[in-house]
Parts: structure tokens; C-alpha cells; sequence
């Protein structure tokens, strides 16, 4: 199993993540990104949704 991490600082709350891949990514009250664990089945639409980050706050890697 994978882990995705997206760095507060970073997010600017764009909300792509959670367009790509909902199943995974959901924003705060702050409108700031988060992840989680990852089935392998959605890894991915969560790498997809990685490399879609406008300013690259999302990191995935082994549990």
C-alpha cells in the first residue's frame, strides 16, 4: 500500500487532486488538499493527480 501526502504549505486549494481522484483527496474547512492511504487500484489516478498539481504539493510514497 502507498501513502499521499500533500504539503499545506504548498497547496494553493485548486481542488484538481479531488477532481482526478476523489476517492483519495478531499479539502479542509481551509480549502487545503489531503490524502491518505492508497489502494493500489487507485494509484493510478493518484499519480495523475500528482503530476496534475499546479505547484507540486502532493508526494506519494510506500506505506
Amino acid at each position: 500500500m502507498m501513502r499521499v501526502t500533500v504539503e499545506e504549505a504548498r497547496c494553493v486549494g485548486c481542488g484538481m487532486c479531488v477532481d482526478v481522484c476523489p476517492q483519495i483527496f478531499s479539502l479542509t474547512a481551509q480549502h487545503r488538499a489531503q490524502g491518505g492511504c492508497v489502494p493500489i487500484q487507485d494509484l493510478d489516478d493518484v499519480m495523475d493527480a500528482a503530476l496534475d498539481c499546479p505547484v507540486g504539493a502532493i508526494s506519494v510514497q510506500p506505506q
